[in-house]
Formats: structure tokens, C-alpha cells, sequence
């Protein structure tokens, strides 16, 4: 596109000095033939004229980029950042185009907004720029602009590309306190079941099948707090039921695992038992504990779980297997709660 000759954007300001975007005009032409006292003159007119006007501030962030004056540039769209989305992405890829660190943008090129650093961090995520949103999401949760969402969203795009320690570190980050020491004394998290289900890569998943098996949080039965998992078997099926389970990240060594199951009526030779086992490979830990039958009051099951250097995520899950006695059908309820898994070396 032919450049607008200086003379005819000067005839066009003087029918209508008070238009924003001519003086913006005038100033990326001044700029392109050298002028560049002139262009910001004509960019600080144009400011005046529409301050709150999201064209003309990214215009100008533009034209002060090019003229190196970064705090200015910065100045434009921090503002425009705090009160519109529409030009987010325009304004990040600006930012990446100048190669400006993550903690730059953060400390100068986003406004106070939980919007637009959410915003900044999805950009981000979107480019696969795991380093850089790193940084942006340490900066969320210290500035607590993280909600559940946003963790769920961002430990999984960790976790789809393998980065289980990174992904279960920043869940922990996120959570703090209510994480309960997760993942460093308990690799399981939400191992009482207080906390709702979060949709987390490392949180509980609970299915239920059909009328078969039911799958609740019972808030008037707990071992340790005020909550359990409940399970209840229909009586009708010869269940081969595992679909509740929970992913951990370990490290090398050997490991306790635990949990307290209280069982009420459960038939049939088969009950309910853990299933321990590496998630990304069959060569590695694949152990089952003891089952849980009949009628119980609270009884700790244990496992001891040794961790080999190939094995960086354990699938815990629980299971019933389907029998092969002719009085096959399932029926009873269990409770489960207190779930642990720890390193003792």
C-alpha cells in the first residue's frame, strides 16, 4: 500500500484537527520519513484527543516500540489490557515480536487485572512456551489471580506433554495449605475426599456404571475428617468395575501406600481391593492389596510399593473383578477414606 503523501494527511488534519486518528496517521508518516520529534508530537495530539480509546493507545504502543521507549509503550497497553480483550492478542504478539521476557510483560506490560494475566497465560500456553508460563504462572498464584479453572487448564497442558513433576508441583503451588502437605508427604491428594473434585490430571476421577455401581461422597461417614467415597453395588451385575482412580507423580524409591475401607454387606468372594500400577508402561510396579468383604468396620489396608528410575506416574485405582463363583451378583456398600501414599526411602 502507497504512502499517503505528508502534504495530503496536513490538508485532511486542518478539515478536522479534532480526528484522533489522522494526527495517528500523520505520526507513522512523520516517523517513516525520520521525523521523529514530529511523529511524537503528533502521537501525544493524538493521545489528548481519544485517551481511552483502544485503537489509537495500540497505534501509539506501536509507534513508541519503534522508537524504543518501552516504558511508554507499556504505559498504552497496560491501559488497554485493563479494559478490553479485544486486542490481547494483537498486544502479546507485539510483546513476543520484541522478544520481551515473561517477567518484563509481568512486571510492566500487564495491568492489576486478573483478566489479562489469565489471558497472557493461556497466549502462552497456546504457543507451547512452557518456560515462559512457568514464570507467568508463578506470578498468578502469588498474586492469587488463579482460580480452579485456570489451575485444571494449566496442569493439564503440563501433563499432556509428560511433565508430570512440573504439572504436580504447580498444582501444589496452586493449592498451598489446602493441599495438606501434596505431593511431598502424601502423593495422593485428596486422600480424605474433603475437597469436591477438582478435574485435575492428579485429583480423583469417579464413574459410576449404570445402576450397578454408584460412586458418591458421603458427608455423614468419615475415618479422619467429615467426609468419605462411597460405593454401592446394585446386586445385580457381576461387576468388573475400576473406574475411580487417581494419578500420582513419584520418584524413584520405595513407597507405603494405605487407605481405611469400611464395608457393609458386600457378597461374593470378590471385593474391593487397590490397584497400583505404573501408567505409562506394564513392565514397571503392578501390585493389588488384600480385599475388603463381607461387613467391617474400619480396616487399613496396606502396600508397600517399590519405584523403579522408568516410572515417574502410578495409577491408583479401585477395583472389584468380576467372580467366577456361580453366586457372581455384587451387592453391599463400601466406604473408603484416608488415602496415602509416602516415601519411606
Amino acid at each position: 500500500m502507497a504512502s499517503i503523501p505528508e502534504g495530503e494527511l496536513l490538508t485532511a488534519l486542518r478539515r478536522d484537527p479534532d480526528a484522533a486518528f489522522r494526527w495517528c496517521d500523520l505520526g507513522e508518516a512523520r516517523l517513516k520519513s525520520g521525523q521523529v520529534e514530529q511523529a511524537r508530537e503528533c502521537f501525544s495530539t493524538a493521545l489528548a484527543l481519544a485517551p481511552d480509546i483502544p485503537p489509537m493507545q495500540l497505534r501509539a504502543a506501536n509507534f513508541y516500540i519503534d522508537i524504543h521507549d518501552e516504558e511508554r509503550a507499556l504505559a498504552q497497553t497496560q491501559r488497554i489490557l485493563a479494559n478490553s480483550a479485544v486486542y490481547d492478542s494483537a498486544i502479546f504478539d507485539r510483546y513476543g515480536l520484541e522478544k520481551m521476557p515473561a517477567a518484563k510483560v509481568m512486571s510492566s506490560g500487564l495491568p492489576k487485572s486478573l483478566r489479562a494475566w489469565q489471558s497472557y497465560l493461556r497466549y502462552l500456553m497456546g504457543l507451547g512456551m512452557f518456560a515462559d508460563a512457568a514464570t507467568v504462572w508463578d506470578g498468578i498464584v502469588s498474586q492469587r489471580y488463579g482460580d480452579d479453572r485456570l489451575a485444571r487448564d494449566y496442569v493439564g497442558f503440563l501433563f499432556r506433554d509428560h511433565r508430570y513433576e512440573a504439572a504436580a508441583q504447580a498444582w501444589a503451588h496452586y493449592l498451598g495449605d489446602r493441599g495438606h502437605g501434596y505431593p511431598e508427604s502424601n502423593c495422593v491428594y485428596n486422600g480424605d475426599f474433603e475437597a469436591e473434585p477438582s478435574g485435575v490430571d492428579f485429583d480423583w476421577t469417579m464413574e459410576n456404571l449404570n445402576d450397578d455401581v454408584k460412586v458418591t461422597i458421603d458427608p455423614s461417614v468419615a475415618h479422619t475428617g467429615s467426609r468419605s467415597l462411597k460405593i454401592q453395588f446394585g446386586g445385580k451385575a457381576n461387576v468388573n468395575y475400576g473406574g475411580t482412580s487417581q494419578r500420582a507423580f513419584v520418584r524413584p524409591g520405595r513407597y507405603r501406600f494405605s487407605a481405611f475401607i469400611r464395608a457393609e454387606g458386600i457378597t461374593t468372594d470378590q471385593g474391593i481391593a487397590f490397584h497400583i500400577f505404573d501408567a505409562e508402561s506394564s513392565a514397571h510396579p503392578d501390585v493389588r492389596t488384600e480385599q475388603v468383604t463381607g461387613t467391617t468396620d474400619w480396616k487399613k489396608i496396606e502396600q508397600t510399593i517399590s519405584v523403579s528410575p522408568g516410572t515417574r506416574l502410578l495409577t491408583i485405582q479401585i477395583i472389584r473383578t468380576a467372580s467366577w463363583r456361580f453366586d457372581s451378583l455384587i451387592a453391599g456398600t463400601v466406604w473408603i477414606d484416608t488415602v496415602s501414599l509416602s516415601r519411606v526411602e
